[in-house]
C-alpha cells in the first residue's frame, strides 16, 4: 500500500489587520461613551478602555501593543485586545496599536485623541 502525503508550504509575509475599535469619534466621561461625533473627533475626560482588532488569516495574531505619543503603555498576548489608560495626561496626543502575527509580521493602525485625565 502507497500512501501518497503532500504538503503545502505557504509563506506568511502578510501582516495581521489592526484597527482601534475603541474610542471611536465621540465625547467619553470616566470610560463611558457620552456622545457620539459625527467627526473623527475623540475627547476624553478620566480613564479610557482602548480596544483594538486584530485579525490574521495564515497565523494568529501573537500580541498588540498600544503605545501613547510613542511610548509604550502595554503589551496584550490575549483576545480581546485592550489596554485601560488611566494615566495623567492633558491636550492632544497621538494613540496608535502595533499588532504582530505569530511570524513577526506587523502592523499599525493610529487615532489623535484629545484627554483630560487627572
Amino acid at each position: 500500500m502507497l500512501i501518497r502525503i503532500h504538503i503545502h508550504i505557504q509563506d506568511d509575509t502578510s501582516p495581521p489587520l489592526v484597527d482601534i475599535a475603541r474610542p471611536l469619534g465621540g465625547i467619553y466621561v470616566l470610560d463611558r461613551e457620552i456622545v457620539m461625533l459625527p467627526l473623527d473627533l475623540t475627547i476624553i475626560l478620566g480613564k479610557i478602555t482602548i480596544v483594538a482588532e486584530a485579525i490574521d488569516e495564515l497565523t494568529s495574531v501573537d500580541r498588540v501593543e498600544f503605545f501613547v505619543d510613542n511610548n509604550q503603555y502595554a503589551i496584550d498576548e490575549e483576545y480581546p485586545f485592550e489596554w485601560l489608560w488611566n494615566v495623567t495626561s492633558i491636550g492632544r496626543h497621538t494613540l496608535h496599536t502595533v499588532a504582530y502575527d505569530q511570524v513577526g509580521n506587523h502592523d499599525y493602525a493610529e487615532k489623535i485623541l484629545w484627554i483630560l485625565s487627572v
